[in-house]
């Protein structure tokens, strides 16, 4: 299916070129071009970690559900049960696998405990680099197994894939930063955030198994959109999370007032919703005072304003 690997190389590409200058503005010149080694060896870690681990783990465990509903029928493990179990392949081994090239650079001395400026940035290129091999990855297991009306489709038809894709690489952002903040903390707390993480993706995949079983009576349609809303709710929080760990939680405060102070004539404006390019921490938007188009940031932020009210004195008042 050549038209499903051209809409995973464009999205690939767009994914590299989006979070490599997220990456960029967040760290350092010297430490951008370690990072960017550090997501080179995160390329193939997704479909290795499929081919190498998972599937000898399904050929193990398998026939161990399976065996158990043949040996005994009136204690079988239900659907539902065995589905659960399922759900637990993806978090134990592509958790730990992602993080084994960081870990290597680590005790190799090439990267080092990580600052607090640096824990997004090397979550960011951990996360991102293993959500990319797993583009192709799931593309080679859909065209794995044909489907003629499919492999018709011109590449664009696949924008279901190319925006639910982009969004894993904000989800595994997500799971591998807890194991990176806590190690900073303290090494022996690493293993904890590991477990954090897995458990994150868990419910990341959880509705999964829910729309598979037509759960709560919701039909398998319902369940589709609930899907995408449950991993859309992903990529918010790690957006959040985000902003909260590299720029501290005051920012989000900010960030949700939605105003900016132009960096031209100085007046202080709402942002525009719809009209404007985002590029990483920075946003081309025009001013709603003096109509100039301009490039902010972060520091752009106006000031929190105060939400209690100023009386004026009583003598102005009369």
């Amino acid at each position: 299916m050549p038209q499903l690997y051209i809409a995973a190389a464009i999205t690939s590409l767009v994914a590299i070129f989006m979070f490599g200058a997220l990456v960029r503005q967040m760290s350092s010149s010297q430490y951008f071009w370690k990072l960017l080694g550090l997501a080179c060896l995160g390329l193939p870690l997704s479909p290795l970690a499929y081919f190498i681990v998972r599937l000898p783990l399904i050929h193990f465990i398998e026939p161990v559900l399976l065996g158990a509903t043949q040996d005994n029928p009136n204690g079988t493990p239900s659907t539902a049960f065995r589905d659960g179990i399922r759900l637990l392949y993806a978090p134990l081994t592509e958790e730990p696998c992602k993080l084994l090239p960081w870990i290597a650079l680590l005790m190799f001395g090439v990267l080092r405990k990580p600052s607090r400026k640096q824990l997004v940035p090397v979550a960011l290129a951990i996360g991102v680099s293993f959500a990319i091999g797993e583009f192709w990855l799931v593309a080679y297991l859909i065209s794995a197994k044909p489907d003629p009306a499919i492999a018709q489709l011109p590449w664009y038809a696949f924008r279901g894939y190319m925006s639910e894709r982009l969004m894993t690489c904000f989800t595994h952002t997500l799971f591998a930063l807890p194991t990176i903040w806590l190690y900073r903390r303290s090494p022996s707390l690493a293993a904890f955030g590991l477990a954090i993480g897995m458990v994150l993706h868990y419910l990341g995949n959880a509705p999964i198994m829910l729309m598979h079983h037509q759960a709560f009576g919701l039909s398998t349609a319902v369940w589709s959109v609930i899907v995408q809303a449950w991993l859309l709710l992903f990529v918010v929080a790690t957006l959040f999370t985000l902003v909260a760990v590299h720029f501290g939680n005051a920012v989000l405060a900010r960030i949700w007032q939605n105003k900016m102070i132009c960096p031209e004539c100085g007046a202080t404006y709402r942002q525009p919703i719809l009209i404007g390019c985002n590029m990483g921490t920075w946003r081309y938007e025009p001013c709603g005072v003096c109509r100039k188009w301009h490039w902010v940031t972060i520091k752009n932020l106006a000031p929190l304003e105060s939400s209690r009210t100023i009386k004026p004195p009583e003598s102005a008042e009369r």
